[in-house]
């Protein structure tokens, strides 16, 4: 028996494009989402990935292995809108049932604010 999880693990803990196919094709995707407040509204992400690209949504992201959830939706922040936030609370989730080929994710969804920095698209 490993003496801790991590020595169980292999070096590089990421999955290729393919492992992450047949993984998720048969398990719940875990993401976080973003409701960022800024200049009296929201900001919404145009997607520019599948599924449904070129449609409006939360600023989001699927979580990784051994990131913390809040530092997800930090790194969402930063990655999808060039922004600095405060996360402020949780605020409920979302469950994808149908999300395109990977057929379900789940969201945990936060209330950001903005600190820093112009929010630009990606």
């Amino acid at each position: 028996m490993p003496s801790s999880i991590e020595s169980s693990y292999p070096v590089d803990p990421y999955l290729t494009d393919e492992e992450y196919r047949e993984t998720f094709s048969r398990s719940v995707r875990a993401c976080a989402d973003l409701v960022v407040c800024y200049q009296g509204g929201i900001i919404l992400a145009k997607r520019n990935i599948d599924p449904f690209i070129g449609t409006w949504s939360l600023p989001g992201g699927r979580l990784r292995y051994k990131v913390p959830i809040l530092e997800t939706a930090h790194n969402v922040a930063q990655g999808e809108l060039g922004v600095e936030v405060s996360i402020e609370d949780q605020i409920g989730y979302i469950d994808y049932v149908n999300d395109g080929a990977y057929l379900h994710s789940a969201s945990l969804v936060f209330l950001a604010r903005v600190l820093s920095g112009i929010p630009r698209s990606k």
